[in-house]
């Protein structure tokens, strides 16, 4: 019998019970004769310390009581025949031959549970057992379970959800609208909404980085929209779709943002102004099972403008 409940991460309270059966002769007859011991007990797990889900030995202390309802014998002999041979079982701990039909062992064990999965387990268990009667021995045992766990959590490795901050502004804040009044009407600040539709219609070659040629267009404007605002500071950002594996698409992407930098620096953009860095697909929104057409709305390049001077120092470049 083994019932247990979790406390916290590493202690448990349990209630541990055994039955034992022997023969005794008796009255010329071997009868069947039983002892059973039942406790509770803490247990101290220490699978946790090393994070171990499905390994996790434990040491244990509990109170227990037992019966049993035949003697010990400490002296006999074989067979009714005088010349045979008697026999004495000597006890260092017990000289006098006192023996008790009930007792209430304190037992120290040490033991270790395996889990095959989130449900079933197999544990083995090695208790001392210290009688605290008077010139009554302390023995050992020994036990092999197999375990049925009820609720609980999972122990399989949770999913690591990671969040990417981004800086994104959608629209000029007021001190820079400010400033817009003070600029001669001739210099005219584009808006960062037209930026960013012009972003949505640089294309690459299938699974590449190489930029289509019918977005030489599209850059030249946006070149030329950069070089006419070197005041600000800019992020382009390359995205995947949920297709392939994530090593691999964090690779493509961070190559098609440096790849829009190198195409926008030929065109004059100052260097110092641009900086890009790649997500893969780890923002992508529609999953494998849609068509061609919908994650194609996760595959893009964009741009940000960052106004947080400390940020930017802090990005690198690139980030390969």
């Amino acid at each position: 019998l083994y019932i247990a409940r979790e406390l916290n991460t590493h202690f448990y309270l349990d209630v541990q019970g055994n039955l034992s059966f022997t023969e005794q002769y008796v009255d010329g007859k071997d009868k069947l004769k039983t002892a059973f011991m039942v406790g509770p007990g803490l247990q101290w797990r220490l699978g946790e310390y090393f994070g171990s889900k499905y390994v996790d030995p434990f040491f244990r202390v509990g109170v227990n009581y037992m019966k049993k309802n035949f003697d010990m014998k400490y002296t006999g002999s074989e067979g009714t025949l005088p010349e045979e041979m008697s026999w004495v079982l000597e006890n260092l701990y017990n000289k006098d031959g006192i023996d008790r039909n009930e007792m209430f062992p304190v037992a120290f064990g040490i033991g270790l549970n395996a889990w095959l999965n989130d449900r079933f387990g197999i544990a083995l268990q090695g208790d001392w057992l210290m009688m605290p009667h008077k010139n009554v021995a302390n023995s050992t045992q020994g036990t092999v379970r197999l375990m049925w766990r009820l609720g609980g959590k999972s122990k399989k490795a949770q999913p690591v959800v990671q969040y990417v901050d981004v800086e994104k502004i959608i629209q000029s804040p007021p001190q820079i609208i400010e400033k817009i009044v003070e600029i001669p009407a001739t210099v005219v600040e584009t808006p960062s909404t037209e930026l960013c539709e012009l972003f949505n219609n640089i294309y690459f070659e299938f699974d590449k980085s190489d930029i289509r040629p019918e977005s030489n267009e599209t850059l030249d404007k946006i070149a030329n929209i950069l070089n006419n605002n070197t005041a600000k500071k800019y992020l382009i950002t390359g995205y995947t779709d949920a297709r392939g594996s994530a090593e691999y698409n964090i690779g493509l992407s961070r190559r098609r943002a440096a790849s829009v930098i190198k195409a926008l620096e030929d065109r004059g953009v100052p260097a110092d102004i641009l900086k890009s860095r790649g997500v893969g697909k780890k923002i992508s929104y529609a999953p494998v099972s849609e068509s061609h057409i919908v994650r194609e709305g996760d595959r893009k390049v964009t741009v940000e403008i960052i106004t947080n001077i400390d940020y930017w120092n802090f990005m690198p470049k690139r980030d390969y």
